[in-house]
């Protein structure tokens, strides 16, 4: 999905380069003439200076999106451990889902608790309620109460919400977008990350037929690689409501005799 949405930016820019370059010539042949009438240039001269810097910064991204394209390409693809990470972005998109959902919950009980003390500020006064209060001993202690108070707002969210969901929480109507988008680009980095950890103990891998993802999704075998085998272990933990599915790696030399 990065490799093609990479192609795509790259082809836009490669578009946008040539129109900008057609755009450039436009330009010097309207100075030329202009010049030739004598009449007033700096306008076109202006024109021109953006036109060349802007070619300019789409040459770098062009540049930029061709190395990060490279890059990608060259990330060894093992389809088992791309297995694994798969499953791992299918359960964390499910626990993040379902963290959102209890957080919109908890938010509307929030509004209900806010209604209740309301309520009572009004009937405790006399007056009508508009959203503020004094900060009095009472009021607190019916605050806390009815669990709306600050710390316990604080405590509740800190020990029921990863920090993710928190920040996510922000944006009501792209929640599932940015879900999606921080699921895919630590997939990607975990996927990177595992292999590295491969890679630094057998070197470039020649055989991975010997890992396999077992019954409680976690991956392992042996790889035999340039520089020898490895005996490769996860420890998984995790998957459920109070917690994001995770997993520690383990990549052990195997030494031949």
């Amino acid at each position: 999905m990065k490799n093609e949405r990479l192609v795509k930016m790259l082809e836009n820019a490669e578009n946008k380069l040539i129109k900008a370059h057609k755009s450039l010539d436009r330009l010097n042949k309207k100075l030329e003439k202009e010049k030739i009438e004598n009449e007033y240039i700096e306008f076109i001269e202006n024109d021109i200076r953006r036109k060349i810097r802007e070619i300019s910064d789409i040459e770098k991204s062009i540049k930029e999106y061709k190395e990060k394209l490279k890059a990608i390409q060259s990330i060894e693809e093992i389809p088992v451990l791309r297995e694994f990470i798969d499953n791992w972005k299918k359960m964390a998109t499910e626990y993040y889902v379902k963290q959102y959902n209890k957080l919109m919950e908890y938010k509307n009980w929030l509004e209900q608790q806010e209604e209740i003390f309301k309520q009572w500020i009004e009937e405790t006064t006399g007056h009508k309620y508009f959203g503020s209060y004094s900060f009095s001993k009472e009021n607190e202690a019916k605050r806390k109460e009815l669990k709306i108070d600050h710390e316990t707002k604080k405590k509740y969210m800190s020990n029921h919400f990863d920090v993710v969901i928190l920040n996510i929480g922000m944006y009501d109507n792209e929640w599932q977008e940015r879900i999606n988008k921080i699921v895919n680009y630590e997939a990607e980095r975990k996927y990177i990350s595992f292999l590295n950890r491969i890679k630094k103990a057998v070197g470039k891998t020649l055989d991975c037929s010997s890992l396999y993802i077992a019954n409680n999704l976690e991956i392992n075998g042996i790889v035999s690689g340039e520089l020898g085998k490895a005996k490769v272990e996860t420890i998984t933990a995790g998957g459920h409501n109070i917690q994001c599915f995770h997993y520690r790696v383990l990549v052990n030399i195997i030494n031949e005799v």
